[in-house]
């Protein structure tokens, strides 16, 4: 998916995320900065910063000379920022309007920014409180100095200690409450980012689980603009909550519940509330039945009720998706940076799709070009829902393989006929069950690569990927090392609604060429 900003003369504006640093924290900690100068193929120079907590407006130079022009603007108290931020401090006036300037001298002692009363001053903010309910306020702060920390600090001086900033004097909360609402350049148009839902609803912050959901729509919506793009297909909220993930699929919101418990009506009314702020409708559904009554409710539906079947979109390719057709949606949302990079590579190749699911591997490929594409999977209710992903993209299914079997009996029998390949996608389940009998990937994983190795042709690529929880991505990484017939090349870059930048992340994936 494509990220979102604003280029203008010389100037790239973007709307920061939270959990996000600015530019690189160490060699292996990569933030915005790198992010979109890899995504842009363009250096880009950094000018100004926001803390990683902090979300709203920020401004990279696209060249050294931009660079050194906004340097010296911000430097000289040129450039106007305004910001908001909660506190849960009272400010002990009932006054309609209040308003406050604020001054002292910023200085760094040790590791830490302190604000000194002294005579001299270095920098300046105005606050101006917007509003109020009974434990939390709202208020707006504007700078004209660049100093690090300058609202924490002000606002910490003044009683009025942002929520979540415990370095300030802040009550802890999962969620910095500080956002950058304006900046302002010299000779250009404003740049304005909208405050997190929240801000604006100061009677859901008692209820940490629903902003903790709300964080992550926002970060979602500043990297991605699904609010704008319908059409999208992406992950909302992936590890915010234990019981609960959410994808947009377009115009439904199709959550999984993991609770052992049926959801509360609390859990309903924060469903609604996430299903009428993003105007769409919404599943809930049981992703745990084993063991349950059989009459136990498995699915909850939003008042306003989403259609059986809908058609949504993932990097230009349409996507059928039903909620009639067992626990999962019909896509994978965390494979579609493999996806895309398979479309972009298929152009003339023989490509196979191990456990393919619903085919969305396979309809990349063709989408792409490819010479062949072979779809297998143990399920035909699967395959099916695959070639109707075919037809909706004008595809025609006949033209391409599609085999119920198992995927090892698969290439066991594609080797006695000699059948090579020249890309394979295998993304196996971590257990199974087949006519053929049971597949663990825990036992099966080195037979499953050695058939995968012997079906490639030379210099063959493998793209292998697992959700399996119990090794992590270094134990799997030396696994495949140690069969010593394969070289690592350079895996596709994961785009951002699952975990975040430099996060570990339980998607494995490992793009393998077949050495000979």
């Amino acid at each position: 998916m494509k990220l979102q900003f604003l280029e203008m003369n010389e100037i790239i504006f973007l709307d920061k995320p939270a959990g996000f640093a600015t530019h690189t924290e160490d060699l292996d900690r990569e933030g915005l900065a790198e992010i979109y100068s890899r995504a842009l193929g363009r250096k880009l120079w950094v000018v100004h910063r926001l803390d990683k907590t902090t979300t709203g407006a920020l401004a990279f130079a696209t060249s050294e000379r931009k660079a050194a022009e906004l340097t010296e603007a911000f430097r000289r108290g040129l450039v106007k920022r305004k910001y908001r931020f909660v506190t849960d401090q009272n400010s002990e006036t009932d006054s309609e309007q209040l308003e406050i300037t604020h001054s002292s001298w910023i200085e760094k002692q040790g590791s830490r920014f302190v604000s000194l009363k002294q005579t001299e001053k270095n920098c300046e903010t105005q606050f101006r409180r917007i509003k109020r309910s009974p434990f939390f306020e709202l208020w707006e702060a504007e700078t004209t100095t660049d100093r690090p920390h300058q609202i924490r600090l002000h606002a910490e001086d003044l009683g009025l200690a942002i929520l979540g900033d415990t370095e300030h004097g802040g009550n802890a909360f999962p969620h910095l409450c500080l956002h950058a609402e304006q900046i302002q350049i010299p000779g250009e148009q404003a740049w304005l980012c909208p405050s997190p839902l929240f801000f604006d609803r100061l009677g859901v912050l008692p209820d940490v689980d629903f902003v903790e959901s709300l964080v992550g729509f926002d970060r979602r919506q500043r990297n991605y603009a699904f609010l704008t793009h319908r059409e999208l297909c992406l992950r909302l909220s992936h590890l915010e909550n234990v019981n609960l993930r959410w994808d947009v699929l377009g115009e439904v919101l199709w959550g999984q519940w993991y609770g052992a418990e049926d959801p509360s009506s609390e859990d309903l009314v924060r469903a609604e509330v996430l299903a009428h702020r993003t105007k769409r409708s919404f599943v809930l559904q049981r992703m745990q039945n084993r063991g349950q009554d059989p009459l136990q409710k498995n699915h909850w539906l939003s008042l306003n009720e989403p259609p059986n079947r809908w058609i949504a979109v993932e990097n230009n390719m349409k996507i059928n998706f039903a909620r009639d057709r067992g626990l999962s949606s019909g896509l994978f949302l965390d494979q579609r940076h493999n996806r895309l990079w398979l479309r972009e590579n298929a152009k003339g190749l023989r490509v196979l799709n191990l456990f393919a699911y619903t085919c969305g591997f396979s309809l990349a490929a063709a989408l792409g070009q490819a010479q062949e594409v072979t779809s297998v999977d143990v399920s035909p209710e699967f395959l099916n829902w695959g070639k109707e992903n075919f037809l909706v993209n004008n595809l025609d299914p006949a033209q391409f393989e599609f085999f119920v079997q198992d995927s090892i009996f698969f290439l066991e029998r594609s080797l006695k006929k000699n059948r090579v390949f020249d890309l394979i996608i295998c993304d196996p389940p971590t257990f199974g069950r087949h006519k053929e009998g049971i597949f663990r990937l825990e036992k099966d994983w080195k037979k499953l690569l050695s058939l995968c190795h012997q079906s490639l042709a030379l210099q063959g690529r493998l793209l292998f990927s697992t959700n399996f929880e119990k090794w992590d991505a270094e134990t799997w990484e030396n696994k495949i090392n140690e069969t010593k017939s394969w070289k690592r090349l350079k895996d596709p870059s994961p785009d951002f609604d699952y975990e975040g930048p430099n996060e570990e992340r339980l998607l494995k994936s490992f793009l393998l060429q077949k050495k000979s």
